[in-house]
């Protein structure tokens, strides 16, 4: 008798059991087709009309990435407002660069310009509003139909100048350029200072290697399956595999605060070295250039990546640059290397950080590399 009171008893709270499991099961298989469907509504809508995330870059054969081609998005820009507010536009072609016009083929009054760089050069609210949206605008205005001068904006953001010794060569070279601009230096003087240690390497190249190894290899099977919740994910953001991917980024970052590997006049020579050997290549096509070195917010000249220690090493870097620079000019008889150097200490507004500008840093550029251009006989 009693055994079967046990029994009954123990039947009875294995249904209960198992109808409060399948009520639960129900309720989240609901939620979760709530939530799922709500992000997908979500992301379709922002990616069509507003806003949506977007990686700049994505892995590419010789060059290690290149900005991602053939987009048309409106991207969340808080640190400058715009025409469009809050939001950036940005449309890249086949080739990722940021330009409207794939380059197919070359027209007999056109002249083609790129200007190559990291994210200084890509960088504008709008293609139009990017240095090389502006300066094609100016040129344009001032021959007045005598050439279709189109200036490609092909930066890359991080890119250091071995990224675009490659670009030149497996990309550039193949587009048939009249005018080679190379905007660049920040970043090949960040890297010594920084915790990508290998020379010719992006700057920022190994949080690309480990952050995704290290962020899947730290999760169980059960938080696996956790971060493919859109339901779980939102009572609990941590977890979500992008917030442990930043989590796992910052830690790489802290790490980073340490001495070069190698000597910081490595970094000079290599950067120098690569400026040469594409102005030898561009002169061995017959291509007109221009080496430009970029200058920095005078506030932050004398901080290192962090701002956490006063070491100078961007004014090191430039001044370095600037001595090469005369001697490049008198070693082959030309003054197609420059230095921005300075150029906009009278005007720190115009930056938003340590080396990108707003919009009207982008004119000021423009401007006075329309003036190099057309003082130097570049357009005839």
């Amino acid at each position: 008798m009693f055994i079967n009171k046990a029994t009954s008893y123990i039947k009875r709270l294995l249904i209960v059991a198992s109808v409060n499991f399948f009520i639960l099961f129900v309720l989240f298989f609901i939620l979760e087709l709530i939530f799922t469907s709500y992000d997908y509504y979500k992301n379709k809508k922002t990616s069509n009309s507003k806003t949506m995330e977007f990686d700049y870059r994505e892995p590419y054969p010789y060059i290690m990435f290149h900005s991602t081609p053939n987009v048309d998005i409106y991207i969340n820009s808080e640190q400058q407002k715009g025409k469009l507010g809050n939001l950036t536009h940005i449309v890249t072609n086949r080739y990722g660069f940021r330009y409207n016009n794939n380059l197919d083929e070359k027209k007999h009054n056109e002249i083609r310009i790129f200007i190559l760089g990291g994210s200084v050069v890509f960088n504008g609210l709008t293609n139009e509003t990017t240095i090389s949206g502006y300066l094609e605008k100016m040129l344009n205005e001032r021959y007045n139909g005598k050439y279709q001068i189109r200036v490609v904006n092909a930066g890359i953001v991080s890119a250091v100048s071995s990224q675009e010794l490659a670009l030149l060569t497996n990309t550039v070279i193949d587009l048939k350029p009249d005018i080679m601009i190379f905007f660049d230096g920040f970043n090949d003087a960040n890297t010594s200072f920084n915790f990508e240690k290998r020379l010719g390497f992006p700057f920022n190249f190994k949080l690309y290697e480990g952050a995704t190894n290290r962020a899947i290899d730290d999760l169980t099977t059960m938080d696996k399956l956790l971060s493919a919740s859109h339901f779980l994910t939102k009572i609990s953001p941590s977890l979500d595999m992008k917030n442990r991917l930043n989590v796992i980024m910052q830690k790489m970052n802290e790490k980073s605060n340490q001495n070069s590997s190698y000597e910081f006049t490595d970094s000079i020579l290599y950067f120098i070295n690569n400026w040469e050997k594409m102005y030898k290549i561009s002169k061995a096509y017959n291509l007109k250039t221009l080496f430009i070195l970029q200058p920095v917010n005078p506030k932050y000249r004398n901080y290192n990546y962090n701002h956490q220690e006063v070491i100078g090493y961007i004014d090191s870097f430039n001044m370095n640059v600037n001595n090469i620079i005369l001697e490049l000019k008198r070693k082959y008889n030309s003054n197609d290397f420059v230095s921005f150097d300075g150029i906009l200490d009278h005007h720190p507004e115009y930056f938003r950080d340590t080396v990108h500008t707003y919009d009207e840093g982008n004119l000021f550029y423009a401007q006075k590399i329309e003036e190099l251009l057309v003082n130097g006989g570049y357009i005839k």
